[in-house]
Parts: C-alpha cells; sequence; structure tokens
C-alpha cells in the first residue's frame, strides 16, 4: 500500500504467546489455521526431540498462502489450501475431497473459530483441537481508529481483538469506523461491534489493496 501512495499505520491489537501443550501421536489430517501456529508446532516438535516425520502419512492444510509458506519453510508442503481463505471454506473442501474421513487435528489458537470443528464433526470426522497459541489484547494507543479513511481486517479474531484493545484504550465508538474486511466472516465480526464494512473481492491481500485502489 505505501508504494502506492496510501499513509499505512499498523497498530497491535494482541500479542501472541505459545501455550504449553502435549505433542499429540498425529494421524489423519493435520490442519494449520495461520503460520505462527505452524511455527509453534514444528519448534516444539522439535525441541522434543522429533522432527518433519512425524507428519509421515500426514495430510497437511493450511487455511491459506501464508500459512502453507510456514509450512514449507520446514521442508512440508500442505495438501489443501482453500481457494478461499477462511474456516468455512477450509472445512468445506476437508470434506468435499474425503480428508474429514478420520481423525482431523486442528492445531491452532486457543480461541479458534468454532466454525470449523462444527462443520467437520456434522460431517463426521473426528476433529480433535489441539490450541498450540493463545492471543491477548493489547490496549489500542495513538490516533482514534476513526481517523482513519479505513481500518483493515484480515481474519475475524482480528477485528475481534481491535475491538477488545480499543475497549481497554477507552475507544467504543466502533459505528464511525469504516472496515475493509478480507472475507464474509471477518465482515460479520466487524459488523458485530457496529463497525461500517466492506469486503475485498476475494480472500487474499492483493485483492484488499486492488479495493482500495478502487475506493481512492
Amino acid at each position: 500500500l505505501r508504494p502506492l501512495g496510501a499513509q499505512v499505520v499498523c497498530r497491535p491489537a494482541v500479542r501472541t504467546v505459545p501455550l504449553d501443550f502435549p505433542l499429540p501421536a498425529l494421524a489423519g489430517c493435520a490442519v494449520f489455521t495461520s503460520a505462527f501456529g505452524v511455527r509453534t508446532f514444528l519448534e516444539r516438535l522439535f525441541a522434543a526431540g522429533l522432527d518433519a516425520r512425524a507428519f509421515g502419512g500426514v495430510k497437511l492444510a493450511a487455511i491459506g498462502s501464508g500459512t502453507a509458506a510456514a509450512l514449507r519453510e520446514y521442508g512440508l508442503s500442505a495438501d489443501l489450501v482453500p481457494a478461499r481463505y477462511d474456516a468455512e471454506a477450509l472445512a468445506d473442501e476437508l470434506v468435499q475431497r474425503g480428508f474429514a474421513r478420520g481423525q482431523v487435528w486442528l492445531l491452532r489458537a486457543e480461541k479458534g473459530n468454532p466454525v470449523l470443528r462444527e462443520k467437520l464433526l456434522a460431517a463426521g470426522a473426528d476433529a480433535r483441537e489441539v490450541p498450540v497459541y493463545e492471543t491477548l489484547p493489547l490496549p489500542y494507543e495513538g490516533e482514534a481508529p476513526d481517523s482513519f479513511d479505513f481500518v483493515l481486517f484480515t481474519s475475524a479474531s482480528g477485528a475481534e481483538s481491535f475491538v477488545a484493545s480499543c475497549r481497554l484504550g477507552g475507544f467504543t465508538e466502533f459505528s464511525r469506523v469504516r472496515a475493509l474486511c478480507i472475507g464474509p466472516q471477518t465482515a460479520a465480526a466487524a459488523r458485530r461491534a457496529g463497525m461500517q464494512t466492506e469486503t475485498s473481492q476475494t480472500a487474499t491481500l492483493d485483492s484488499m489493496a486492488d479495493y482500495l485502489k478502487e475506493a481512492f
């Protein structure tokens, strides 16, 4: 966005903290929903004296291209990356491609989107949660959120964390915030707080940048 002339301000809304979790005996399919989750799980695996062979015979699914890229850092390739980068699309493709016929390990944040597990269970999968990290809100500091032309969100949890961060910082006038969201679930989370929402055409960062170019 900066090369396009935008004045971009990055505001951390959360800090991400690895959890102490038992390493599961993986089978079936392992699902990652963030690059941080990939790195947290793999570093824990290596610290236990294990390596990528722990994924032998296990299908790997990543919610998006960034998560898939994090797997490649460790020499692993995702067997499935949904065309739309959100939990609902990921669950649908896991079911459609036969990855949900046995165990499905959800290696993700402690408060992950419940839609993913619910849809897998409804399809008959043995969906098992392993929280590998948690996100904690930080008090919002700096210019008021409603002073920006757009506030950008790339996940529903990001929108929810932003709201919690703002409330800690004393800002509650969310109806004055114009939110550009990467997908419908993210937009729904922003709307629940009362924000004005717009959604990029596809669930990618490039599409969000294209949307802003058209807007201005």
